[in-house]
C-alpha cells in the first residue's frame, strides 16, 4: 500500500484517555475515543498506512493526503481566497494627535513626542482626499479615530474630528472609534450625528485598580469619568466596547468588575460588549505582565467560579477560534497566512504627514513606511517588507512551527520591539499551549465557553483591538 502522506498542520492533543485531532489549514477537528482507533493512528504515523476505512475518513477531513501536491493545492487556494477577501476592504487609522490625556503604566506609545497640538487644516484635507484615492475600487472602507488620544475636549480636537467624521459618512466610510473615554461624554453629541459602527474605551477594573493603571496626566483617577461616558454612549445608543487588559495585578478582580457592569445595567443593553486584551512589558517597567497562556488559563478558571465574567469575552486569544469555530460552532476558521491587516490593508496617516502600516507602531521611525503629504510617496522596500510577508515564507522559527497558520506569522511590532527586527526567529504569541490549554477545558469543562462570543468578533471589523 502506498504511504499516506500526514499534513504537517495535524495536530494532536491527549486529554485524558481521548486523542484529539486538529489540522489547521482544513479546519478539522476530531475526536478519537477507541482505543483501536488511537492504535490505528500511531500506525499510520509510524508505517505511513492504516484500515482504508479510517485512510478515507482522514483524507476527507484534511489530516493525511495521498501526495503533498493535494496539500500544496489547498494551500494555495485558499490562500487565493484570503488574499481576496482582505483586498476587498481597507482600513485606515487617522491619527489627529498623539497628545493623551492618561497615562497608562503600560503604555505601548511610550517615547514617542506627545506634543499638545493637532494636524492642520490643509493636511486634514491632503489626509482625506489620499484615503479617499485608496478607498476606489473597495468594497468597504473603514476609518478609525486614534491616537494618541482621538477625542480630547479641546475646540480644535472636535472640529478636527468632526471634518473626519463628516467626510467619511459623506463617503459611506464605516467609523469607528478607539478612545481611553476619559473626555467620549462631551463627543456624544456629534457622533450621534453619524452611523458609528464601534466605538472602544477601556476599563482595567473597578475604580481602586483601574485608576492604578490609568491615572491621568495629573495623577488623578480616571474611572469614573470613563463610566460617564459610556452611560452617556449607552443612552445615545451607541454601539460601545470595553476593553479590559489583563495582567497579574488585575485579573483576579474580574467578578467584582462584571458585577459593577451588570450594577450598571450595561449588560442588558445590546449595544454593549467587553472583551479581554493582554498587556505586554515592552518597556520593562510593567512587572504584572504574564504569558498569554498562563492568563488564559487563570481566566478559564475565574469562569468556571463565576460565571457572569463570561461576559468579557476572549478576543485576545485569537487563535482559541480555531478550536472553538469547529468544536462550538461545527464550522472551520480560514488558515490566518499573515498575522494581521498591517502585512495587507491597514493603513495609518499622522497628523505629521507620515504613514504607517502597523497601528501600534504609529510615531516610531522605525515603522515609517513613508509620507502622504504633498502626494502619497513610499519606501518601496519597507512596502515590500510589510506586505508581502506571509507565514509560509515566514523566519526560520516561524516557518517550521506545526501552529503557524493560528497565528500568522507573530506581532511585527511586539517583536521589533523585543528584538530589533521583525524577521528573527522570535515567537510572540506561544499559541500552541494556548490550543493545549483550550482543549483541555473543551474536554473538561465545555461551559466555560459560550458560543456567542465567538460568533460577535466574526461579525466586526477586521483590524485589531488597540489598546
Amino acid at each position: 500500500m502506498k504511504r499516506l502522506y500526514i499534513s504537517p498542520y495535524t495536530l494532536e492533543f491527549h486529554v485524558d484517555r481521548t486523542l484529539y485531532l486538529f489540522n489547521s489549514l482544513s479546519g478539522a477537528l476530531d475526536r478519537l475515543t477507541d482505543k483501536v482507533t488511537q492504535e490505528e493512528w500511531s500506525l499510520l504515523k509510524s508505517a505511513g498506512n492504516c484500515s482504508s476505512a479510517l485512510a478515507e475518513v482522514l483524507k476527507s477531513r484534511g489530516y493525511v493526503y495521498e501526495d503533498q501536491r493535494e496539500e500544496a493545492a489547498l494551500v494555495e487556494k485558499l490562500q487565493r481566497f484570503a488574499e481576496r477577501e482582505t483586498s476587498q476592504t481597507i482600513r485606515c487609522h487617522v491619527i489627529l494627535s498623539y497628545d493623551c490625556n492618561l497615562r497608562c503604566v503600560y503604555c505601548y506609545e511610550e517615547g514617542i513626542l506627545r506634543e499638545q497640538r493637532a494636524i492642520e487644516d490643509a493636511r486634514l484635507r491632503t489626509m482625506l482626499d489620499v484615503i479617499e484615492q485608496l478607498a476606489r475600487g473597495r468594497q468597504r472602507t473603514q476609518v478609525v479615530l486614534f491616537g494618541g488620544e482621538p477625542l480630547l475636549k479641546r475646540p480644535y480636537h472636535m472640529r478636527c474630528a468632526q471634518r473626519v467624521l463628516e467626510h467619511a459618512t459623506n463617503n459611506g466610510w464605516e467609523i469607528e472609534v478607539v478612545t481611553n473615554g476619559v473626555d467620549l461624554e462631551h463627543y456624544v453629541p456629534l457622533l450621534k450625528e453619524h452611523s458609528i459602527s464601534q466605538i472602544q474605551v477601556t476599563l482595567d477594573g473597578p475604580k481602586h485598580i483601574h485608576d492604578i493603571r490609568r491615572p491621568t496626566a495629573d495623577g488623578r483617577g480616571s474611572f469614573e469619568a470613563i463610566v460617564r461616558s459610556v452611560d452617556a454612549t449607552l443612552a445615545a445608543q451607541l454601539p460601545i466596547a470595553v476593553r479590559v487588559n489583563a495582567d497579574k495585578q488585575n485579573v483576579e478582580y474580574a467578578p467584582e468588575l462584571v458585577d459593577f457592569f451588570s450594577a450598571r445595567g450595561w449588560l442588558n443593553e445590546s449595544r454593549f460588549g467587553a472583551y479581554w486584551g493582554l498587556t505586554f512589558d515592552l518597556q520593562g517597567r510593567h512587572p504584572y505582565c504574564a504569558p498569554a497562556h498562563d492568563m488564559l488559563k487563570r481566566i478559564l478558571e475565574i469562569r468556571k467560579q463565576h460565571p457572569l465574567t463570561k461576559r468579557i469575552s476572549l478576543e485576545a486569544w485569537e487563535a482559541l477560534q480555531f478550536l472553538l469555530y469547529p468544536y462550538l460552532l461545527g464550522e472551520p476558521r480560514l488558515p490566518k497566512f499573515f498575522f494581521c491587516g498591517a502585512h495587507r490593508n491597514e493603513w495609518s496617516f499622522d497628523l505629521y504627514g507620515d504613514v504607517y502600516f502597523c497601528a501600534d507602531g504609529v510615531g516610531r521611525e522605525e515603522f515609517r513606511v513613508g509620507k502622504y503629504d504633498p502626494v502619497l510617496a513610499l519606501d518601496q522596500g519597507r512596502v515590500s517588507l510589510w506586505r508581502q510577508h506571509d507565514v509560509l515564507r515566514a523566519p526560520p522559527g516561524c516557518s517550521r512551527c506545526p501552529v503557524r497558520l493560528c497565528c500568522g506569522g507573530g506581532c511585527w511590532f511586539r517583536r521589533t520591539r523585543a528584538i530589533g527586527s521583525p524577521l528573527a526567529a522570535h515567537c510572540t504569541e506561544h499559541v500552541w499551549p494556548a490550543l493545549a490549554t483550550t482543549m483541555e477545558y473543551l474536554h473538561r469543562s465545555p461551559e466555560v465557553f459560550e458560543r456567542e462570543e465567538f460568533e460577535l468578533p466574526r461579525k466586526r471589523s477586521e483590524g485589531r483591538a488597540e489598546g
